[in-house]
């Protein structure tokens, strides 16, 4: 946490942000939708008016539903500053803020929140959304850095790679009716997208093209990087997350 704590001071950024595609016949009846993963970098605490000014970000930025991370003494605060829905328990340092009605709620681990959203009524336009926040230790990036072999930097993402299938469970079953129902997953995954670790970008990754397990895990799901679709060069859009705050 302490090697990587200069990324959470960037509360608008996307870190990771996974969208499964609605069908063409689906977006016929569905309006725009905007979202946002927010980490409140341990609540706001370390930013001066954190609260009031978090809110504001939120505010401000137009979204409608929010995936927050680190904000277990902020959560429920937050929802009722909007006047807006949470998915939160108690303890959990994941939460959803959500403008519209939240139909169902799921805690199934520590490490995501999922809900049911209907964000129209007529016609009936549910989507579940989901939000995680997966070990920030150890760093894939900074062993990279410092010269790992690749498989002793892939060996490191095995906490991650529990992480994330203990959600995929949960959402497997799902991803076979998003037709009707389509999945939003965001968060804060600590960790690249092997999207963006290729060969045209190696020098930008001190020499290494890596095939990250998490990113890898949900793509093969049929989940699709949302921001490489916009931005499919990475080379061009790199989508660096750093704080210019901290060297």
């Amino acid at each position: 946490m302490k090697d990587n704590k200069s990324k959470y001071i960037s509360f608008m950024i996307i870190i990771f942000f996974y969208i499964y595609f609605f069908s063409s016949c689906y977006l016929i009846f569905a309006k725009e939708l905007k979202v946002m993963t927010f980490n409140t970098w341990y609540g706001f605490i370390n930013v001066d008016d954190g609260f009031n000014k978090g809110v504001k970000v939120i505010r401000e930025s137009g979204a409608e539903i929010i995936g927050l991370q680190e904000s277990a003494s902020v959560a429920e605060e937050i929802g009722k500053s909007l006047g807006w829905n949470v998915v939160h328990e108690i303890g959990q340092g994941v939460c959803i803020i959500s403008k519209y009605p939240i139909l169902e709620k799921n805690f199934n681990n520590a490490w995501a929140v999922g809900a049911l959203i209907r964000v129209i009524d007529n016609p009936i336009v549910d989507i579940y959304v989901w939000n995680c926040h997966l070990s920030s230790s150890p760093y894939g990036p900074n062993y990279a850095r410092d010269g790992y072999p690749v498989e002793d930097i892939l060996n490191k993402e095995k906490v991650r790679i529990f992480e994330i299938n203990s959600i995929v469970e949960d959402i497997k079953d799902l991803l076979n009716n998003t037709d009707t129902i389509p999945i939003i997953l965001m968060g804060d995954f600590n960790t690249p997208s092997h999207l963006d670790w290729i060969e045209k970008t190696k020098n930008s990754h001190y020499g290494y093209v890596i095939k990250w397990p998490v990113s890898v895990i949900l793509e093969e799901l049929g989940m699709k990087d949302s921001f490489r679709i916009v931005y499919p060069d990475p080379s061009i859009n790199p989508g660096n997350t750093w704080s210019p705050i901290y060297k």
